[in-house]
């Protein structure tokens, strides 16, 4: 949907402008306006307008008759821009607004995030070892429940011999009762082969203890293989979830702007916060003034010089800012300790001297023409010219306190005079 952007076109004079066309060249493309594409409209003889705008950007030119095309800058139509005046588009802020100084300090925040990243890789590259450590506990750990599974296994068969014995023993001495019984001849024998069976099955329960003790290690050891698998699982958890974390926890994360950004590097602009003032648009050689919510409000009660950022010596007027090459000047309160410092005939002087004269001279000084009455020719005494203050003193104790003392002098005589100041 269009936004409708009209007014009244004046020119600094509160005039209005007449035969004059205004064209809208679009810079980009947008969902409704191609790049280049260009749009005019001719205001009445009162200097009316009225258009609806598309959505996206513009280059505003002024066409005049008798007079070469004048760029009047470039507005913005957002989806959520209220309808207003022309004066009203090209005093928002653009993207072009923002300064270098405000550049070059975003740049050192997207650096702080950049180092930030760097130090989060290395985190999750130390997480990386951590989970692969702990997968290689935890196949050691399987590897052991494997070993005390085949422990396990070679105690029962040992335990399965051991029974085996124990039941050939029985039949042994079965045997040797039948022998016994059978003939008393085989007597011996069959005391032998019961001493054998005996044996036998001493030695049978001897295994059958071994047995049983192997397989109570065996079943220890498949306990504590159990356990180290647990914890092997719990530290790989731990260190994934760690990895998880420390991967890129600032990859999302945009720097955000303080609640009040003022460069104060070329103009009072604001990048953030709000102060309702006024800004100065040149259109053609004209300069008018818009209103905006992002201006500092700036005061000086007189004109004051400095040296500007192409190291020219320039006048600034009542209330105008003074842009040097660090950014705003403002200098500190000064003090006139001058008495009577716009009279030259009450500064002081002394009784035996004479002011017929007084004024302001090319430089913008105040003088005073100084005769000494004859009684003062030859003498090497002091005598005073200029007072300062009433107690003829300046306090410039402690840190950060100076005095300036201005003045020029010029004699008409030609003899030799000493100014002590």
């Amino acid at each position: 949907m269009a936004v409708q952007i009209s007014g009244v076109l004046k020119d600094g004079a509160g005039k209005p402008i007449q035969n004059c066309t205004i064209q809208l060249k679009a810079k980009r493309n947008s969902t409704t306006v191609l790049v280049n594409t260009v749009a005019s409209e001719n205001p009445d003889e009162a200097g009316r307008y009225s258009m609806d705008v598309e959505y996206g950007q513009y280059s505003v030119t002024l066409l005049v008759e008798g007079f070469p095309p004048s760029h009047a800058g470039t507005i913005t139509v957002y989806e959520g821009s209220r309808p207003g005046t022309l004066n009203d588009f090209l005093g928002a802020m653009t993207e072009d607004d923002v300064m270098p100084e405000a550049l070059r300090r975003f740049e050192v925040m997207v650096e702080d995030v950049a180092r930030n990243a760097e130090a989060a890789s290395q985190s999750a590259a130390a997480a990386k070892k951590s989970e692969t450590a702990a997968a290689s506990s935890r196949n050691a750990a399987k590897t052991s429940e494997t070993n005390a599974g085949n422990s396990a296994k070679a105690a029962a068969s040992s335990k399965t011999a051991a029974q085996n014995a124990a039941t050939a023993a029985e039949r042994s001495e079965t045997n040797a009762r039948a022998s016994e019984e059978a003939s008393a001849d085989s007597e011996e024998a069959s005391r032998r082969n019961a001493e054998s069976a005996a044996e036998n099955a001493g030695v049978a329960t001897t295994k059958a203890r071994e047995a049983a003790a192997d397989a109570t290690k065996a079943g220890q050891k498949k306990d504590e293989a159990l356990s180290a698998a647990t914890r092997a699982e719990k530290a790989a958890d731990r260190a994934e979830a760690a990895a998880e974390v420390t991967a890129e926890p600032y990859a999302n994360i945009v720097p955000p702007l303080p609640d009040v950004w003022i460069p104060f590097n070329d103009s009072l602009d604001m990048i953030a916060g709000f102060s309702p003032g006024y800004k100065k648009i040149a259109i053609g050689d004209d300069v008018v003034q818009v209103a905006s919510d992002k201006q500092v409000n700036f005061s000086r009660a007189s004109t004051a010089t400095y040296i500007n950022k192409s190291g020219e010596l320039k006048t600034a007027e009542i209330n105008e800012p003074r842009f040097e090459c660090d950014g705003l000047l403002i200098e500190g309160q000064r003090t006139n300790y001058m008495l009577n410092s716009e009279s030259p005939a009450s500064w002081g002087k002394s009784s035996n001297m004479d002011v017929p004269e007084t004024g302001t001279d090319s430089f913008g000084f105040t003088y005073g023409k100084f005769i000494c009455n004859d009684s003062l020719v030859g003498q090497t005494s002091a005598i005073n010219m200029a007072s300062i203050a009433a107690t003829k003193s300046v306090d410039v104790s402690g840190d950060n306190k100076y005095v300036t003392t201005s003045c020029r002098f010029k004699t008409e005589t030609t003899g030799k005079v000493t100014y002590t100041v």
